[in-house]
């Protein structure tokens, strides 16, 4: 991996954040950083819209009013001007940064969720680290704002009790109730929490949970040996087969390609 022009000069919050390498590819600045275990980030926000990556490790995190985590192999968008606080695990964490003007994800909600293949796209391009990796970056970070999949698209709050469905389909996507479990525990109507779920957050009810069930999943295969027809099965998927179509769909590559590509193209080496 070729040095970036601003990987000895960009400084990275908090105390004790290795920069491993930075540029600027077009009007994006793209860094990869590896933050100190244990350590954290208190309530902030970025002036301009970013997109994370992360590597390598994990996170737990408030972003606006919900609760999230990094895990690897997990592309996120930070909105400009919404708080959030991040704690790293004790393993710390290397994330892959890009970061444009506001205006470049006009529109989008705060809890839009970005396509991971551009940042993945981004990753083995850096790697290369060849004349034309600064091209392929910015190209690759350009689809990122018109990847954003989610947001309100209707007028008004964002329920509170949508919120709340979210929040449990986040957190425990392999213990799923049925849709009409989860319409009584938030008080509405199964098709209104259907209808209202994929407007507020682009995704139905069941697509939401599969992908963080393959955020899970896809952490598995960066983080341990497990074979992959097991990590299937403890993702919840019927099987391998099935797995593998899912992951591919979401990630662009095969299960096997991806685990080998995270582990090849981070070029980590603490």
């Amino acid at each position: 991996m070729s040095p970036g022009s601003l990987t000895h000069s960009l400084r990275i919050e908090p105390a004790g954040t290795r920069t491993l390498w930075a540029d600027r590819a077009g009007p994006w600045l793209v860094a990869l950083a590896h933050y100190p275990a244990g350590n954290g980030l208190r309530w902030h926000a970025h002036e301009h819209a970013s997109f994370h990556l992360t590597v390598r490790g994990a996170s737990r995190e408030r972003y606006w009013k919900v609760d999230r985590g990094k895990l690897s192999g997990t592309a996120q968008y930070y909105a400009p001007g919404v708080g959030h606080e991040t704690e790293f695990g004790p393993g710390g964490a290397v994330v892959l940064h890009a970061v444009s003007d506001a205006s470049a994800t006009a529109g989008a909600d705060v809890l839009a969720e970005p396509d991971p293949r551009p940042m993945l796209a981004a990753l083995r391009a850096l790697s290369a680290g060849d004349a034309p990796s600064l091209l392929e970056i910015e190209s690759a970070c350009a689809e990122l704002s018109a990847s954003l999949v989610g947001g309100a698209r209707s007028e008004g709050a964002t329920p509170a009790w949508a919120l709340r469905v979210r929040q449990r389909l986040f957190e425990a996507p392999g213990d799923l109730p049925t849709l009409g479990e989860l319409a009584l525990e938030a008080g509405v109507h199964p098709a209104h929490l259907a209808r209202t779920f994929r407007e507020r957050f682009g995704r139905t009810v069941g697509s939401f949970a599969r992908v963080r069930r393959l955020q899970i999943a896809a952490d598995a295969l960066v983080t341990t040996d497990t074979p992959i027809a097991a990590v299937a099965l403890d993702a919840g998927f019927c099987d391998q087969s099935h797995f593998g179509r899912a992951f591919a769909s979401h990630y662009g590559t095969t299960p096997a390609r991806f685990r080998a590509g995270i582990r090849r193209h981070s070029m980590i080496r603490f």
